[in-house]
């Protein structure tokens, strides 16, 4: 395996306060270090596109030949390529094969957002931060065209209204998702990392409103709203669930501050008994009330990930992992794994005890299986960075039909099908508590530009008619009979086999985001990782890790989003 190779700088010594002497085997690092060395991978993005999962950004922290450097240096580095795994072929995270590419000039940035082009050829990645001791970049968009052979090459995007772009504050910790034409970031904050006016490190700027970025035309848009306009959110994530005439965005977790603040306190958790609707035509918040057993409901969290998935049937389930759990002890990250079901907003929650408590991570859903990437523990700096990784190479596998975990990826698993305890809530004809009229209206049809465009048959808020007709699927007033025939097709559906790579014509999306600019000459070299260990074929058991969080200030709840 090759190596990259990178010169320590003496400013980093001093960054850490202490002069240091560097070990010879300091200069030598991976991207994608053997499983007995691999500590953490951390602050990652991630995205599939045909038959490769992609992984850019963030840092990873391993040993050198089993030592810890981490006496002599920070627990651990940016990485310098963009990484992927195949889709097709099927794996477990002790053999996993990882391919990378050189970034060139692209910066090399931490929890940034992440969308795909509508043709399925490449990916953008937009906000986010730079590493501890690094300045950031120029404001700009950066484009990552795929190979089809899990390589690529790195460009600069330049929009059309390329001012826009430049006014804007580049945020981290806000939440990102995308429909089929359109890339969301929402809310987050600008400090020292994001924004090169900004110096002092104990200064932060929150950023209001949702960015746009046109996934066709290269397009830049800035659009704030009330709601937002009073508050603005970070922490947390944000899903496009394909009802309404356009799609909504889904706010989820994270905490509210307000736009005008400047330091990094007076922000308030977010509760999961309701959830924030953006009607993305009519550019207005909803709120709408969640239920559940009060164990299926998650406290407030921020820095948890999210998937969403259509079911084979227009429900729209939601799957939430980890995070660090707002307001209590400093010993709160979490490994819970739960699940909200649209349209009937009810909350259930996965019982594996294989999970392992993780935040900071990235997931993708294919098919139905969620693939988690990297993560901490939430211990305290740095310890959350190298205390090892009870995955190999940070990875885990959710199965979302069965709700449980693994190591191993089956490239020709079934189709996805709702969670049975979610099958049982709707065959047993269980109600919709709607929490106003206008928000049951947007759940009557499915947005015209969604492969899935049938109206859907919706209770009154006042009624509490059944979701058993929602989940029915047929237009107009139907009858018990109807309804029956409806939830028979959802229970007995033929499962289906992981389809082959998706026609951008036929695409639902399911995750949480010109002229060229000057594109990168350097060959696009892919190098081939391949996991190794001193033993073949070791069965992994994800188990728990029990960590401690970063102290922070209990801080208060809120239950729903300003108006």
């Amino acid at each position: 395996m090759r190596l990259s190779i990178i010169l320590l700088l003496p400013w980093l010594a001093a960054a850490h306060g202490q002069i240091m002497s560097e070990p010879p085997e300091l200069a030598r690092r991976d991207d994608v270090p053997p499983i007995s060395d691999f500590l953490r991978r951390a602050f990652a993005s991630a995205i599939i596109i045909g038959d490769y999962l992609y992984i850019d950004g963030g840092e990873v922290a391993q040993n050198y030949d089993g030592k810890n450097l981490s006496s002599y240096c920070t627990p651990s580095w940016p990485v310098n390529s963009t990484l992927s795994i195949n889709l097709k072929q099927s794996w477990n995270s002790a053999n996993v094969m990882m391919l990378s590419a050189p970034k060139g000039e692209t910066p090399r940035m931490e929890l940034q957002g992440i969308w795909r082009d509508t043709e399925f050829k490449s990916f953008y990645i937009w906000g986010g931060q730079v590493p501890y001791w690094s300045k950031p970049p120029e404001n700009d968009i950066w484009r990552f065209e795929v190979d089809g052979n899990g390589g690529g090459t790195w460009s600069k995007r330049s929009p059309p209204n390329l001012a826009e772009l430049y006014k804007l504050d580049r945020a981290t910790e806000g939440a990102f998702c995308q429909s089929k034409t359109t890339g969301y970031y929402f809310g987050g904050y600008a400090n020292e990392r994001t924004d090169l006016s900004i110096t002092d490190k104990d200064k932060t700027r929150n950023v209001p409103g949702i960015v746009s970025y046109d996934l066709k035309t290269g397009s830049i848009n800035h659009t704030t709203f009330q709601g937002s306009g009073k508050f603005t959110f970070k922490g947390g994530t944000m899903e496009y669930v394909p009802f309404g005439p356009d799609g909504l965005l889904l706010a989820l977790g994270g905490f509210q501050g307000a736009p005008t603040e400047t330091g990094y306190g007076n922000w308030t958790g977010v509760d999961f008994t309701s959830v924030n609707l953006y009607d993305i035509k009519a550019k207005k918040w909803h709120s709408q009330r969640t239920t559940g057993s009060k164990s299926s409901i998650p406290p407030p969290t921020e820095k948890f990930f999210t998937v969403g998935v259509q079911g084979p049937n227009k429900t729209y389930e939601i799957f939430i992992y980890g995070g660090l759990v707002i307001g209590e002890s400093i010993r709160n990250a979490t490994d819970d794994v739960y699940v909200l079901s649209l349209p009937s907003f009810v909350f259930f929650k996965a019982n594996d005890p294989q999970s392992t408590r993780r935040l900071e991570q990235a997931c993708v859903a294919t098919g139905r299986q969620m693939i988690s990437v990297g993560g901490t523990d939430g211990r305290a700096w740095p310890s959350s960075l190298t205390e090892k990784d009870p995955w190999p190479q940070g990875i885990g596998i959710f199965d979302m039909t069965e709700m449980r975990w693994s190591d191993q990826y089956n490239a020709k698993a079934d189709a996805y099908e709702s969670p049975e305890v979610v099958q049982n809530w709707y065959s047993q004809g269980n109600q919709v508590d709607w929490s106003s009229d206008e928000v049951e209206a947007l759940f009557k049809e499915y947005p015209t530009n969604t492969p899935t465009s049938s109206p859907i048959v919706g209770g009154s808020g006042k009624s509490g008619k059944p979701t058993g007709a929602i989940v029915g699927g047929v237009v107009g007033g139907l009858a018990g009979l109807a309804v029956l025939a409806g939830l028979a097709a959802f229970l007995l559906k033929r499962k289906k086999r992981r389809p082959e790579t998706p026609d951008p014509a036929n695409y639902t999306p399911v995750s949480k985001f010109g002229s060229d600019g000057g594109a990168h000459t350097e060959p696009a070299m892919t190098q081939v990782h391949e996991a190794s260990t001193n033993q073949q074929s070791i069965p992994v058991e994800l188990q728990g890790n029990h960590g401690v969080s970063e102290a922070y200030s209990p801080t208060p709840v809120r239950h729903e989003m300003a108006a």
